[in-house]
């Protein structure tokens, strides 16, 4: 069975059911009511009328009931005051992100470097290596551009051993101490 609050909403929701009594009957009358007011108050509106509009708001601002005109703020300043913030934004992260590459060091000598010939680079190259770590100088060697190389600071005052090392190789000793010299395929 059901009890008198189910019924009471049951019929307020508009159920189709006719259910006898009291609070079924009281639920329909405010029903009846509720849907009343609300077709008066849907009153078919006036269609849009600009000039009686205009007419509407001059007569407000007369009446000092809405504020009187004010000049247009200049649309163009948020425009202008954007695409200043997005440069300054991209000045900022390139600065940000720019990389800065080392410079290359470069050792060199006042005298620059020194080239050679040999008939076997490499094996030029080599024996060198071996002579000066032998006379306790610290040489080592490379290669660039196809060229072999050696590098090795020299002890001031050059000992005499390796003064021997350099004039039996046809090398000049070098003024700063530093010794930076190519050896090129001697030509057949």
């Amino acid at each position: 069975m059901r009890d008198e609050d189910d019924i009471w909403f049951d019929s307020l929701a508009g159920s189709s059911a006719q259910e006898p009594g009291k609070a079924a009957a009281a639920a329909r009358a405010v029903r009846a009511a509720i849907l009343a007011q609300r077709a008066a108050e849907d009153l078919p509106a006036a269609g849009q009328n600009p000039r009686r509009e205009t007419e509407l708001i001059a007569r407000a601002r007369a009446a000092g009931l809405l504020p009187a005109n004010r000049a247009r703020p200049n649309r163009r300043w948020p425009a202008f005051l954007a695409a200043a913030a997005i440069a300054g934004i991209a000045v900022g992260l390139t600065l940000r992100m720019r990389t800065e590459v080392p410079a290359s060091v470069t050792r060199g000598a006042p005298s620059g470097i020194v080239r050679i010939r040999a008939k076997d680079p490499k094996e030029q190259q080599q024996e060198l290596i071996r002579e000066l770590n032998a006379a306790g100088v610290g040489a080592s060697g490379y290669e660039s551009l196809g060229r072999l190389g050696i590098d090795a600071d020299l002890p001031a005052p050059l000992p005499a051993a390796v003064r021997d090392i350099l004039a039996r190789h046809g090398i000049a000793a070098p003024a700063d101490n530093v010794l930076q010299l190519e050896i090129e395929p001697a030509a057949p």
